[in-house]
Parts: C-alpha cells; sequence; structure tokens
C-alpha cells in the first residue's frame, strides 16, 4: 500500500486543510500527517497555536481520511520523522515554503526516495488560518 505524508500546523481546522488532506489521500492509499510541533509553530509562525500539538492530532486523526497523525520533532532534525516512516510521497502545502529539489536531495542523501508534491490551493482568499482569524478578531 503506497504512503503518503502530509505537513501542517491544522491551528483551526477549516476546508482549505480538508481539500489539502483530500488532495493527499487522493495520491495513495495510507495517509499519515504529521502535525507541527508547539515549538515549531512558534518558530514558523511567530505565535503560539490556539491548541496544543496533540490535541491537534487527535483532531486531525479523527478524520476517515487520515490513516495516522503524529507530532513532528521539534528538535532540529526536521526530515527524521520522514526518514522514521519512508512515505512513497511527501505533500506539501500549496503555502509551504520549501525548495523542493533540495528536500529531495536531502531525503535521498538520507536513504529516502520519495515522490514531493506541492498541493493546490483551494480558495486561499477564504480559507486561510490568518484570514479566519482576522475575520474573526483574533489576531495573536
Amino acid at each position: 500500500m503506497r504512503k503518503v505524508m502530509a505537513f501542517g500546523t491544522f491551528d483551526s481546522l477549516h476546508p482549505g486543510h480538508l481539500n489539502y488532506l483530500q488532495q493527499a489521500k487522493n495520491l495513495g492509499g495510507k495517509l499519515v500527517v504529521v502535525i507541527t510541533s508547539d515549538h515549531w509553530a512558534q518558530e514558523e509562525k511567530s505565535r503560539t497555536p490556539c491548541l496544543p500539538a496533540k490535541e491537534r492530532a487527535k483532531l486531525v486523526g479523527a478524520l476517515k481520511i487520515v490513516s495516522k497523525a503524529i507530532v513532528g520533532n521539534h528538535g532540529r532534525d526536521k526530515l527524521a520523522v520522514v526518514v522514521k516512516e519512508k512515505p512513497s510521497v511527501l505533500v506539501l502545502g500549496h503555502d509551504l515554503k520549501a525548495d523542493i529539489p533540495r528536500l529531495g536531495q536531502l531525503l535521498e542523501a538520507r536513504g529516502v526516495r520519495v515522490k514531493i508534491v506541492r498541493a493546490k490551493a483551494y480558495k486561499p482568499s477564504k480559507y486561510k488560518c490568518t484570514l479566519i482569524r482576522k475575520k474573526n478578531g483574533n489576531l495573536r
């Protein structure tokens, strides 16, 4: 069975997230979702998520299309979870800043050959956490 891995903070689960996860699921049989740790969310987004990573993982893991949801490493090695899980496909969010060829090289050097795909945006002017927080008056 083909394993697909997707990443995200999933701080406020919304239809854009569901579309992203469905795109990932459509690429294989088993969908493993890596939830951004609280530490990395703070580092990358300069804010603490509304819910702790373990709770976000429980919510995402409860979705029918998700086979497993795990919290990513909060240490320096962000790729360790990919090396451990060895997916066939990595699906990156449309807005995730990543150099895909470089990421592929780094993983291949660690023994992981993986196809890397960028998901298509789904109504990004409507479904983006920063926009939703702004609309609801929560600009943390």
